[in-house]
């Protein structure tokens, strides 16, 4: 049981899964006996949990996340 003070972990999972839902939460270690190892979205689960939160940080200094060019750029 999670109570009311503790800290939870949660991961993304990809449809379709044994539990129906998209997203996971559980304190300290995820249950083994759920199975759910195959199903977890390791790309969006990085996308929400590091890269929004830097975006945000970036955009007010005025940097991006992914390199950006041209084609003048890429044959010069």
């Amino acid at each position: 049981m999670i109570q009311e003070g503790e800290k939870i972990k949660f991961l993304y999972l990809k449809s379709p899964n044994p539990i129906g839902e998209n997203i996971i939460a559980y304190f300290q270690t995820l249950p083994t006996e759920f199975k759910l190892d195959k199903y977890i979205d390791y790309d969006r689960q990085f996308e929400k949990s590091f890269l929004e939160p830097l975006k945000n940080v970036l955009d007010t200094i005025g940097w991006h996340v992914e390199r950006r060019g041209s084609l003048e750029s890429f044959f010069s």
